[in-house]
Protein backbone atom coordinates (compact mmCIF):
# COMPACT_ATOMS: atom_id res chain seq x y z
CA UNK A 1 0.00 0.00 0.00
CA UNK A 2 1.30 3.44 -0.94
CA UNK A 3 1.63 5.95 1.91
CA UNK A 4 0.42 9.54 1.68
CA UNK A 5 4.09 10.62 1.75
CA UNK A 6 4.84 8.58 -1.37
CA UNK A 7 1.67 9.72 -3.11
CA UNK A 8 2.36 13.43 -2.50
CA UNK A 9 5.97 13.16 -3.64
CA UNK A 10 4.94 11.21 -6.75
CA UNK A 11 2.28 13.80 -7.67
CA UNK A 12 4.80 16.62 -7.12
CA UNK A 13 7.38 14.95 -9.40
CA UNK A 14 4.74 14.24 -12.03
CA UNK A 15 3.53 17.85 -12.07
CA UNK A 16 7.07 19.23 -12.29
CA UNK A 17 7.73 17.02 -15.32
CA UNK A 18 4.88 18.61 -17.30
CA UNK A 19 6.16 20.93 -20.02
CA UNK A 20 5.40 24.55 -19.13
CA UNK A 21 5.39 24.08 -15.35
CA UNK A 22 8.05 26.25 -13.71
CA UNK A 23 7.47 25.17 -10.11
CA UNK A 24 4.94 24.19 -7.49
CA UNK A 25 3.41 27.14 -5.63
CA UNK A 26 2.17 27.38 -2.05
CA UNK A 27 -0.68 29.77 -2.79
CA UNK A 28 -1.17 33.37 -1.73
CA UNK A 29 -0.03 32.84 1.85
CA UNK A 30 2.10 29.76 1.23
CA UNK A 31 -0.40 27.55 3.00
CA UNK A 32 -1.19 25.03 0.28
CA UNK A 33 1.21 22.27 1.22
CA UNK A 34 1.52 18.82 2.66
CA UNK A 35 3.59 18.52 5.79
CA UNK A 36 5.59 15.31 5.91
CA UNK A 37 8.13 14.15 8.48
CA UNK A 38 11.09 16.47 8.01
CA UNK A 39 9.79 18.23 4.93
CA UNK A 40 7.03 20.35 3.46
CA UNK A 41 5.82 19.74 -0.10
CA UNK A 42 4.32 23.03 -1.30
CA UNK A 43 1.72 23.11 -4.03
CA UNK A 44 0.25 19.65 -3.49
CA UNK A 45 -2.46 18.61 -1.08
CA UNK A 46 -4.25 15.26 -1.13
CA UNK A 47 -7.27 14.59 1.07
CA UNK A 48 -10.65 12.85 1.00
CA UNK A 49 -12.09 15.46 -1.37
CA UNK A 50 -9.39 15.08 -4.03
CA UNK A 51 -6.09 16.60 -5.08
CA UNK A 52 -5.25 20.31 -5.02
CA UNK A 53 -2.31 21.40 -7.15
CA UNK A 54 -0.99 24.97 -7.32
CA UNK A 55 1.71 25.85 -9.84
CA UNK A 56 3.70 28.60 -11.49
CA UNK A 57 4.05 28.36 -15.25
CA UNK A 58 6.71 29.64 -17.61
CA UNK A 59 5.69 32.87 -19.33
CA UNK A 60 4.38 32.12 -22.80
CA UNK A 61 2.91 28.76 -21.82
CA UNK A 62 -0.57 27.96 -23.03
CA UNK A 63 -2.33 28.04 -19.67
CA UNK A 64 -5.30 25.82 -20.53
CA UNK A 65 -3.13 23.33 -22.38
CA UNK A 66 -0.64 23.03 -19.51
CA UNK A 67 -3.49 22.64 -17.00
CA UNK A 68 -5.01 19.89 -19.16
CA UNK A 69 -1.60 18.18 -19.37
CA UNK A 70 -1.16 18.37 -15.58
CA UNK A 71 -4.61 16.86 -15.05
CA UNK A 72 -3.94 14.07 -17.56
CA UNK A 73 -0.54 13.22 -16.05
CA UNK A 74 -1.81 13.16 -12.47
CA UNK A 75 -4.96 11.21 -13.37
CA UNK A 76 -2.70 8.41 -14.67
CA UNK A 77 -1.30 7.89 -11.15
CA UNK A 78 -4.12 9.05 -8.83
CA UNK A 79 -7.89 8.64 -8.75
CA UNK A 80 -10.39 11.32 -7.82
CA UNK A 81 -11.04 14.97 -8.58
CA UNK A 82 -8.04 17.13 -9.44
CA UNK A 83 -8.15 20.89 -8.86
CA UNK A 84 -5.44 22.94 -10.56
CA UNK A 85 -4.71 26.57 -9.74
CA UNK A 86 -2.28 28.61 -11.81
CA UNK A 87 -0.79 31.01 -9.28
CA UNK A 88 1.90 32.81 -11.27
CA UNK A 89 3.74 33.17 -14.56
CA UNK A 90 7.53 33.34 -14.34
Amino acid sequence: MTTIDERVRRVARTVLDVNGVADLHGGTFGTLATYLPGEKVVGVKIDDTGIDIHVSLHTGSQIHSVADNIRAAVSRIEDGPISITIEDLV
